[in-house]
């Protein structure tokens, strides 16, 4: 019997994240990595964000994501990255996943506004920040909602 494609192989895992695997000399030994082998790495990965290496912090997310598409985590940490590369279509792909697979937290549709806002898609902004002010509401975080209300305002693109 023929084995499964990869999710990278066969479409399923975004473009940009496969891309970033392919590349990634980790992959080697990360399928045999227990759940605090891969916590680690994604201390790693998110202090190579805090760092501002982002190439390194999304090869990182990305062997990581190879191992488990839907780590919402690693999801939007590999969509924070291109963000901050200013990478935003490919920000706002990973970022629309985390939506898909059921990401609630306020900032992911706030940043995918951002996103939006960036590539010159207005109305795309305006419902990714009314999902986000959604979320606010229901989690009652308020520093979400100051951020919400500064990007309608105009103040904070």
């Amino acid at each position: 019997m023929p084995a499964e494609p990869s999710l990278a192989e066969s479409g399923d895992l975004p473009r940009a994240v496969a891309e970033d695997s392919a590349q990634a000399p980790l992959l080697g030994g990360l399928p045999n990595f227990d759940r605090r082998q891969r916590a680690a790495l994604r201390a790693i990965g998110r202090s190579l964000l805090t760092a501002g290496q982002y190439a390194q912090a999304r090869a990182v997310f990305a062997a990581l994501l190879h191992l488990d598409p839907t780590h919402l985590a690693d999801l939007a940490a590999a969509a924070e990255a291109f963000q901050a590369e200013g990478k935003p279509a490919q920000a706002a792909s990973l970022l629309q996943v985390c939506l898909l697979l059921g990401g609630r937290e306020p900032d992911i549709p706030l940043r995918l506004a951002e996103c939006q806002l960036a590539l010159g898609y207005p109305p795309a902004a305006r419902i990714a920040l009314d999902l986000a002010e959604e979320y606010a509401v229901r989690s009652e975080n308020a520093m979400a909602l100051a951020r919400i209300a500064l990007m309608r305002n105009g103040m904070v693109t």
